[in-house]
């Protein structure tokens, strides 16, 4: 059994596929083989990696367990399970957002009130995302500039 993360819809339906709605903690299991984009669960394995994959403010997102069939190419499992869901207060939190603004700088146009070293990683990774922060302060001007002139 695998742990890993995966978002839904504001209704608890499934972003991607058929729509398929979920419950907490109840088991869901496809029939057939397991291909990735074609049929099972899709999920990420970190926290952090689920923003390549989701809009996470627009979805709500969940700690599932992973079973039977595994395919990590993918993270595609045969059979799943929430088993809590994340609130925003959980994984909004400082450390998992500079990890993703170091990935992509333009995440910062989803960030409500971006603190001073979120703005300046965005920056570093994409000087380009200083049009998404509102009266960026000097050294976040700077740092733009420095990144793309």
């Amino acid at each position: 059994m695998e742990k890993g993360y995966k978002a839904l819809s504001p209704s608890m339906a499934a972003i991607c596929g058929n729509g398929m709605h979920y419950e907490i903690g109840k088991w869901y299991e496809v029939d057939g083989e397991i291909k990735p984009c074609e049929n099972g669960f899709h999920f990420c394995k970190k926290l952090e990696d689920t923003h390549w994959y989701y809009n996470l403010f627009e979805s709500r997102l969940f700690e599932i367990e992973a079973d039977g069939e595994v395919i990590d190419t993918k993270m595609v499992c045969s059979r799943i399970r929430l088993v809590r869901e994340i609130l925003p207060e959980e994984w909004q939190i400082e450390e998992n957002l500079l990890k993703i603004l170091k990935i992509d700088g333009w995440t910062i146009k989803y960030i409500k009130n971006p603190t001073l070293k979120m703005q300046l990683e965005a920056v570093k990774q994409n000087g380009y995302a200083i049009q998404f922060i509102e009266s960026p302060p000097p050294e976040v001007q700077l740092e733009a500039v420095k990144r793309n002139g």
